[in-house]
């Protein structure tokens, strides 16, 4: 649902463990859903969508407690299915993310299944209003949640990696952005170059810290190859 009503998400740079101000724009809803106090369930979407998208809507205006709990709700629907089964559950956005999760899967002899792509946005949403809410410890988890659950989503992997980064867990920071960087090929094709510069900005921001000052400008200088005049590698 997210492909067809929201449009594409990233949360800014944090710096030093102290998380700036967020931009949300992955779970931003079209002018339609803003206007409208009252959401209801589509042709095309189910109940747990519609709490997704009533969760939007509530961060949106400030209520972050009100929109963890919709994503709660979500959360809990399918969460004991998923502790009662002995499969490994994924989430992919086209079929052949689907077969190559699978085949991933067979290959580490894991019984795993594709589920709606929902159940990973819960858990991603999860951890954006965590954040908000100044719950990092438990925002990181969520994050996890969504990246091992979608482990082909860029966005996802870069978000965590952000996570890494803003809690002062410098190599972690870096390994989860290059891993982030492998899965480019998945990303969608208007947003894979700056997905791909983020990466970069991340592990030259993570190799500074590390004390690797050369290794961190040549990755900032490849990002500014991607995202010219990005005023935060430049500044680097």
């Amino acid at each position: 649902f997210l492909a067809m009503a929201f449009t594409p998400y990233q949360l800014v740079v944090h710096k030093k463990g102290k998380p700036m101000r967020h931009i949300l724009t992955y779970f931003l809803p079209l002018a339609a859903i803003i206007a409208a106090p009252a959401l209801a369930v589509t042709e095309t979407e189910n109940e747990e969508e519609l709490f997704l998208r009533q969760a939007v809507a509530l961060i949106q205006g400030g209520d972050n407690l009100g929109a963890l709990s919709k994503v709660d709700t979500v959360i809990s629907r399918f969460s004991p299915a998923q502790a009662d089964s002995k499969k490994a559950f994924f989430c992919a956005d086209t079929p052949a993310q689907t077969l190559m999760i699978l085949t991933m899967a067979a290959s580490k002899q894991r019984d795993a299944v594709v589920v709606d792509r929902f159940h990973c946005d819960a858990y991603f949403l999860k951890g954006f209003v965590l954040i908000n809410l100044k719950r990092s410890e438990e925002a990181g988890l969520a994050l996890q949640t969504a990246a091992a659950m979608a482990p082909l989503n860029m966005h996802y992997i870069n978000e965590l990696g952000e996570w890494y980064k803003s809690n002062g867990k410098w190599q972690l920071s870096v390994d989860t952005f290059k891993l982030a960087m492998s899965k480019v090929e998945f990303a969608p094709a208007d947003q894979a170059a700056a997905m791909h510069a983020r990466s970069l900005r991340g592990i030259g921001f993570g190799l500074i810290e590390l004390g690797s000052l050369d290794e961190a400008e040549a990755s900032f200088r490849k990002s500014l190859d991607l995202a010219p005049d990005h005023p935060s590698a430049l500044a680097e």
